[in-house]
């Protein structure tokens, strides 16, 4: 598997296909959708994809212990990505909520625990794949997921509804959103963009290599080896490459993800620019033509979208990308609410500019620091970005910045500082333009474990590449005083132990670590099961939370929303009944998060009714006094103290409120006409109707 020679020693033999094994069941995990969980686009794949990556990384250890020779070589990409890991780590320590930034939520499934797996995983593939031959089975493995990926989306796009008599796969059913297994299109068209540039980087790398294009080939004395059984063999995989761009490339549109294209067309650019700066001249050709095979597939279906269209059902043409790129404007507000969020970015990195507000704390950040103006376009809330520079400034600060410009630099230094054979070289620079498109979409986008699986993948090859190979049975300082050791543990008793030691880690962290957050999902997602009994509902929500406390913030947030927008359904002994939990529950919510200001938000106004009485009210007012601390021009906190006032009937500072609110942001009077309706007519009543 993946072309590597399998060491002589059983033992090592067998822990290495493991360990291959284990890498080539990662690349799936884009396809991996957790039907039973809260977000099964997201939990699912990001357990799958720890749960993989640390039986990987256990078997890989264990390795080391009969192959010392598949330590991690010198690497300054392997230095600067650690050292980026580390300060992720001190952001955290010193950000607004810790435990957010370790674990992130379930919307997410990011933070630094999620990281450090990807930094494992690096290491791990850059370790045991060495070969060109073993990069292209996993690229073509890669390659193969994103073909079925662009399959799933063509039937969504075109109505197909044969996945939807699948019982794995309801989610999966045709729809209006060309998004696969990924549940947004942005996400599937960050895949399919990296894996457009990796096919045309294999196609005519293979060219190169058969010497049928650019310079001679190194390998021209198997030329005529190769005529004898391209039918059966280079045929077909030139096919499958070509198909899999070509239909990724079609799939790409439909997902109509701006960002997605252009950093697509920056990618194909960069290509050839960085192979006629840097790079071998006699693959300066077949680079170029991967290049312009790219511009003109995007130019053709430009061209056909906007005049005689993109043959696709009408109910999902809104999304194909050549109408949203002609109809972009910086007034949309799409746009307009990301270039604010931006700024709003910048003020969090001005406010902490040394190591930020901790990773996955932006939408802290931001309820602390929008003004009144954004709220112009809707009161929603931003938990990231939606530009990476911006997010990483305001979450890690100067120094996390810094340490990420230097880990793109690295990996850019790492591909052209070296000169290749004409076929490596192509494959050398269809990654530097797949690295180049993931960055330019990255600053529309934001992380998500999907894309964070293929930026990896390309990572590892950029470490597996970085010396040449005359230096490659070099290891870094580190790896030898790792390697002395290993040394120590050479007998074959102590591998026993260390062994077990290794596995007896592996097995608690599979469980404590990803099968009780994946439980305690399902037991959440099992709380708002219709016609299940309501004590049973309350009981499922409140064992999630226990089952696995660090990720229990954002479903108790939902569980609040939820059951103070269904409160006035509840028959009055279900009101007891969700009370009685409810006033259990919120102190712990508070204790765990309490610089959360929509968790604070969401408790707030389920308080206020399970207690509605000028007594429950006054109760709160820490509560609310905190929340104007954190979210403070936040519309939904107006709101809330708006509600409080009314609750304690003090009409008359209710109001007083209101008109302070609307003077900083007079467009916003819609929101609070109830509340002053309501103000106004008590107050008419004690005046008798004066």
């Amino acid at each position: 598997m993946f072309g590597s020679n399998v060491a002589a020693v059983r033992p090592a033999a067998i822990l290495l296909m493991g360990v291959l094994l284990g890498l080539a069941l990662l690349l799936w995990m884009p396809l991996v959708v957790s039907t039973s969980t809260l977000h099964p686009f997201v939990v699912g794949k990001a357990l799958y994809a720890r749960a993989i990556i640390e039986v990987v990384v256990a078997l890989w250890v264990i390795l080391l212990l009969y192959d010392r020779s598949y330590l991690p070589r010198r690497s300054w990409v392997v230095a600067i990505f650690g050292g980026y890991v580390l300060v992720a780590l001190l952001s955290a320590l010193q950000g607004a909520d810790i435990v957010q930034s370790i674990w992130g939520d379930y919307s997410r499934m990011l933070g630094v625990w999620n990281l450090f797996h990807w930094f494992l995983l690096t290491l791990v593939a850059s370790s045991v794949l060495r070969t060109p031959s073993a990069w292209r089975t996993a690229f073509n493995l890669n390659l193969g997921v994103a073909l079925l990926l662009s399959l799933l989306a063509l039937s969504q796009a075109y109505g197909v509804s044969l996945l939807s008599r699948l019982p794995l796969l309801p989610e999966l059913a045709a729809k209006c959103r060309v998004d696969a297994s990924l549940g947004n299109p942005a996400y599937l068209g960050g895949i399919l963009m990296v894996n457009i540039v990796l096919a045309a980087g294999l196609v005519t790398s293979s060219f190169t290599a058969t010497g049928e294009v650019g310079s001679p080939s190194r390998r021209d004395g198997r030329r005529h080896e190769h005529t004898r059984w391209w039918m059966t063999g280079l045929f077909w995989q030139r096919a499958f490459w070509v198909i899999s761009a070509g239909l990724a490339m079609w799939m790409l549109f439909y997902t109509g993800t701006r960002g997605t294209l252009l950093g697509l067309a920056a990618g194909a650019v960069a290509m050839p620019i960085g192979a006629a700066i840097w790079g071998n001249r006699r693959a300066l050709l077949p680079i170029s033509f991967a290049a312009e095979g790219i511009l003109i597939s995007l130019a053709f279906l430009f061209v056909v979208d906007l005049t005689v269209g993109l043959s696709v059902e009408e109910w999902c043409g809104e999304r194909v990308a050549s109408t949203r790129l002609v109809n972009t404007s910086l007034d949309e507000s799409h746009v307009s609410t990301r270039i604010a969020a931006a700024k709003i970015g910048w003020a969090a990195f001005l406010d902490r500019p040394l190591l930020g507000w901790g990773p996955e704390n932006f939408y802290k950040a931001f309820e602390n620091l929008a003004t009144t103006a954004f709220y112009q376009s809707g009161i929603g809330s931003f938990d990231n970005a939606h530009n990476k520079v911006v997010d990483e400034l305001a979450t890690k600060g100067a120094v996390g910045t810094l340490f990420y410009a230097a880990l793109w630099s690295a990996l850019v230094w790492a591909v052209v500082r070296r000169r290749r054979t004409p076929d490596e070289e192509v494959m050398a620079y269809a990654v530097l333009g797949a690295l180049g498109a993931y960055f330019v979409n990255s600053m529309f986008l934001f992380d998500v474990n999907g894309l964070l699986l293929q930026w990896v993948l390309l990572v590892a090859w950029v470490i597996a590449q970085e010396q040449p190979p005359g230096e490659e049975d070099k290891v870094s300082g580190h790896s030898l005083g790792f390697s002395r050791s290993l040394r120590l543990l050479s007998g074959p008793l102590a591998r026993v132990v260390f062994s077990v030691a290794v596995a007896a880690v592996l097995g608690l962290s599979l469980y404590l670590l990803n099968y009780r957050p994946l439980d305690a999902s399902r037991a959440f997602a099992g709380a708002f099961t219709e016609g299940r009994p309501l004590q049973g509902r309350l009981d499922l929500a409140v064992s999630s939370f226990d089952t696995f406390s660090p990720l229990a913030t954002y479903p108790r947030r939902l569980w609040f929303e939820q059951l103070g927008s269904r409160w006035e359904s509840f028959a009055p002994g279900e009101k007891n009944l969700v009370a009685s939990v409810v006033i259990r529950e919120v102190p712990h919510a508070l204790e765990d998060a309490p610089r959360d200001s929509l968790l604070l938000k969401a408790a707030i106004r389920l308080l206020q009714e399970v207690d509605p009485t000028p007594e429950g009210a006054d109760s709160l007012d820490p509560l609310t006094d905190r929340l104007l601390e954190l979210a403070p021009q936040r519309v939904s906190t107006f709101l809330v103290l708006v509600n409080q006032e009314l609750l304690k009937a003090d009409y008359w500072a209710a109001l007083r409120a209101i008109r302070g609110y609307e003077d900083e942001a007079p467009w916003i009077d819609g929101y609070f006409i109830d509340f002053k309706e309501a103000a106004e007519e008590a107050l008419r009543e004690e005046f008798g109707g004066s």
